[in-house]
């Protein structure tokens, strides 16, 4: 992830900080996204024939192995403001809202067909979040601080799944809450630089982890 700080609004005591972002990482709301396609018009065939592809077949794992290869890319604009502070603890809110494009391709196929599948999701989402972060200072003016808190993102997503016989397409809405903790370490004090890793989980023990680069201009 690549960030570009903006110009703060707001109050001077507690202000809102706004950046933009790009980088990758698939939308908590995928999983939801495809089931909701597959149902739609697979559900639908008729004679005994359906075509068995469930998001185990593109975000989960056989032995081992994934059967799919892709990668997710988003672009978006972030608000967060100090709520209350305390000696090291201060509770914040943010809000992010991206726009992105994730792109997957199954070169088995899914059961019964044989041939290549390729899935395509086109994402627009909003996730606010409330949290606690922790920070302290180390040596010089860098710092090192640990985020933990909920949210929730509800994404609107359009699906394409397209092989040599298929071309579906579907539009829906979903949302899904998660817990989350991040740590992160800047080299100043005034954030203006920072790296940081984190990892985010859906009530369905689904998994996003991320890592990031940010710094202001």
């Amino acid at each position: 992830m690549i960030a570009i700080i903006g110009p703060s609004i707001g109050s001077a005591q507690n202000p809102i900080e706004v950046r933009l972002q790009a980088g990758s990482g698939p939308s908590l709301t995928l999983p939801d996204a495809l089931e909701s396609t597959a149902n739609s018009f697979f559900g639908k065939s008729s004679g005994g024939f359906r075509i068995n592809l469930t998001a185990d077949d593109i975000f989960g794992d056989t032995d081992g192995a994934r059967q799919s290869s892709g990668a997710s890319y988003a672009l978006s604009l972030r608000a967060s403001q100090l709520i209350w502070s305390h000696s090291d603890m201060d509770i914040m809110w943010d809000a992010v809202m991206s726009v992105g494009q994730a792109h997957y391709k199954l070169p088995d196929g899914a059961d019964p067909l044989p041939e290549p599948i390729s899935v395509r999701f086109d994402f627009v989402t909003l996730t606010p979040r409330l949290y606690t972060q922790f920070e302290r200072p180390l040596r010089g003016s860098s710092v090192w601080g640990l985020r933990s808190g909920g949210g929730v993102e509800v994404s609107r997503t359009r699906v394409a799944i397209t092989s040599a016989l298929l071309d579906v397409h579907d539009t829906s809405t979903h949302a899904t809450g998660f817990v989350f903790t991040d740590a992160y370490y800047g080299w100043d004090s005034s954030h203006n630089g920072q790296i940081a890793f984190g990892v985010q989980i859906a009530p369905d023990s689904t998994f996003a982890f991320n890592l990031g680069v940010s710094a202001s201009y």
